[in-house]
């Protein structure tokens, strides 16, 4: 993978452009900051948090769904958030010309070098968020470009009409069946790599730590190259809390493993590099 690490991160008060509801607590908001907008790449992310002092107090991170505005460069990002919790409620209510802390281009990004037969986004829930972007800088043309998206029930699949847009296969899952097939992505991930071979696409994703673990399963073993934006929850968003780590391989360490801050080395991944059991010490 390449490095895909924004070497710049400005802070700065960004203005709120629009905040569409899309249903089931699912938002939309679309902010006007060009000094970030220009920089961001798939699966960066931003800090953010509401300049009220009714906001609470640590900024939230939130993956880049797409950037817009701009003749040359972007000037606006759009996050697609879940309403969860105090911070993301008060997001709910921001409406346009109100201005809010923001803080990236954070992390790195997705690699878009590559020149498989296919890219295939594997999505949970909100982890749909960083492929609208993606899509339209991948060398993949549209029509080799597969969305496998898994939610919870019909209720809870959103933007959708992104990927319609661009022409873009996309394959449904549902827990309870109400829309596409009843099951999760991985399922679908693993019909799909048999309906692909002998050709091995490339697997972007992004999602639960469930939907990761059951991924490495079926694309590990086959030798599919991997992109995994991992999701955590994080203080500050470079590093200096230390409070969002991820066990990963690493041959140069002593013990063949070590933690890794998801800020900084991630949220993109290979996916054979993370590790969700950390491997059992040998005598020498």
């Amino acid at each position: 993978m390449s490095e895909g690490i924004c070497r710049k991160t400005v802070r700065a008060e960004a203005t709120v452009i629009g905040n569409e509801a899309l249903g089931s607590g699912c938002f939309v908001v679309t902010l006007e900051v060009p000094e970030i907008a220009s920089m961001i790449e798939p699966a960066h992310f931003v800090m953010l948090r509401g300049l009220d002092p009714g906001f609470p107090y640590l900024p939230r991170p939130f993956s880049v769904f797409d950037v817009s505005g701009g003749d040359t460069e972007a000037t606006r990002i759009e996050i697609l958030y879940e309403v969860v919790g105090s911070g993301t409620a008060a997001m709910a209510r921001w409406t346009g010309g109100e201005k809010v802390y923001c803080l990236g281009p954070l992390g790195r990004s997705f690699d878009t070098s590559s020149d498989s037969s296919h890219s295939v986004f594997l999505a949970g829930g909100i982890g749909i968020a960083p492929f609208p972007f993606l899509a339209r800088r991948l060398k993949t043309p549209p029509e080799r470009q597969i969305l496998l998206f898994g939610a919870r029930s019909k209720s809870a699949l959103f933007a959708l009409d992104r990927f319609e847009a661009l022409g873009i296969d996309i394959r449904i899952a549902t827990d309870d069946g109400s829309e596409g097939r009843k099951g999760n992505s991985v399922e679908l991930l693993s019909e799909l790599l048999d309906e692909l071979s002998p050709s091995t696409p490339e697997v972007f994703a992004c999602g639960p730590t469930p939907m990761f673990k059951a991924a490495q399963k079926v694309v590990v073993p086959r030798g599919v190259p991997t992109q995994m934006s991992l999701e955590e929850r994080m203080a500050c968003g470079y590093g200096a809390c230390v409070g969002c780590v991820q066990a990963i391989d690493d041959p140069e360490s002593e013990d063949g493993w070590r933690y890794a801050l998801i800020c900084v080395e991630g949220p993109v991944f290979d996916a054979e590099r993370v590790l969700y059991t950390r491997p059992v010490p040998t005598d020498s």
